[in-house]
């Protein structure tokens, strides 16, 4: 038996604003804190899966078939200086953190959402 249960997940990732990356390296308990200071709560995994497989239980947020272009997955991901004397000097750590972060802006990916906009 599926038991429907009223749930809101918010559209984008925390902070739930478009064209704003995502957060990252968050702790389990730091993002706890930060919904319940918002007045929310961290949705179940069957929430999760439901928002984002929809009724139809899609494998992929958009459908049956894996599309790599619509979403941020298949992309090739960057290998990490591994000159440490790099990381010596503060400006090239960040310059080095900015050329291997893979996040987008939430909202850019327009096709990647489920049938409920998520």
């Amino acid at each position: 038996h599926r038991f429907l249960r009223r749930f809101c997940i918010d559209r984008y990732e925390y902070p739930n604003l478009a064209g704003v990356k995502p957060a990252v390296m968050v702790s389990w308990y730091d993002a706890l804190r930060a919904c319940e200071i918002e007045g929310k709560r961290l949705c179940l995994a069957s929430e999760w899966s439901f928002a984002c497989e929809g009724v139809q239980r899609y494998p992929y947020p958009y459908g049956q078939t894996r599309d790599r272009k619509v979403c941020n997955f298949d992309r090739p991901r960057p290998s990490p200086e591994p000159n440490f004397e790099l990381f010596a000097r503060p400006r090239q750590v960040g310059a080095e953190v900015a050329r291997l972060d893979m996040r987008v802006e939430s909202g850019v990916l327009q096709g990647c959402v489920s049938p409920f906009g998520v």
